[in-house]
């Protein structure tokens, strides 16, 4: 539910500016990001914003990632 309002918020800031595919593409790639990198918590799994900046600006894996891959 809170990620549906969240991809609906982002979908509405980006009037004017969005692309027919950006929707669908929210609609694919937010569950899995919250699947591979998403936390534990008591409510249930969750993105930090850390996370989120750290790939959205910085455009690389958040540390705890990169230290996951390393050891396998």
């Amino acid at each position: 539910m809170q990620l549906r309002t969240m991809m609906d918020a982002n979908f509405a800031h980006a009037a004017g500016r969005r692309r027919r595919i950006d929707r669908r593409l929210m609609e694919s790639e937010w569950p899995v990001l919250l699947a591979v990198l998403g936390k534990p918590s008591t409510e249930g799994t969750y993105l930090s914003l850390t996370d989120i900046r750290t790939l959205v600006t910085d455009r690389r894996l958040p540390g705890r990632v990169t230290e996951r891959l390393k050891s396998h």
